[in-house]
């Protein structure tokens, strides 16, 4: 008798795979559920990467012999809550015990603001990469003018706007 979902991905994961074909999840869904043998996944499109902290890639780029990785840099990087309410404790700990503020250099090692690396900000180091120059998803097109010319130098045609080019 299986007790879990865990124990029936990990130990049917090759009848699953031939079922389901194609898995859709989140990273630690990935990490938590399907086996951690290299090349499980014939391709891994990760979307939205840099959402993605780079710790937490580690597990998809491992199960996959392919990697298809699209975002946008200039997005917001990956939130880590977590890791900045534990330091914002610590800092606050620090400040209850020390209530001088000579020492500035521990204050700085508990830095509440630290963002991690997302997964796109560090493999488009390594690649080549591709701009997009086409925004779809705004229905007006002046929801999208303003990112478009301070983070995108005016380089994205909004699809609207392409459509009436065309005319």
């Amino acid at each position: 008798v299986l007790n879990s979902v865990d124990e029936v991905l990990i130990n049917y994961s090759n009848i699953i795979s031939l079922i389901f074909p194609l898995i859709l999840g989140s990273p630690n869904m990935i990490a938590n559920y399907v086996v951690c043998e290299s090349e499980v996944f014939d391709v891994c499109i990760i979307d939205e990467a840099s959402m993605i902290p780079l710790e937490d890639a580690f597990s998809l780029l491992y199960r996959s012999k392919r990697w298809i990785v699209s975002g946008d840099i200039k997005q917001l990087p990956p939130a880590s809550y977590q890791k900045n309410i534990e330091k914002y404790n610590k800092y606050q700990l620090m400040q209850a015990e020390n209530s001088s503020n000579e020492k500035l250099e521990e204050v700085i090692k508990y830095n509440i603001f630290e963002t991690p690396v997302s997964l796109l900000e560090y493999i488009g180091t390594k690649i080549q990469t591709v701009v997009l120059e086409y925004h779809y998803r705004s229905i007006k097109k002046e929801l999208f003018e303003f990112s478009n010319i301070v983070f995108y130098k005016k380089m994205i045609h909004v699809a609207d706007d392409q459509k009436e080019k065309d005319a």
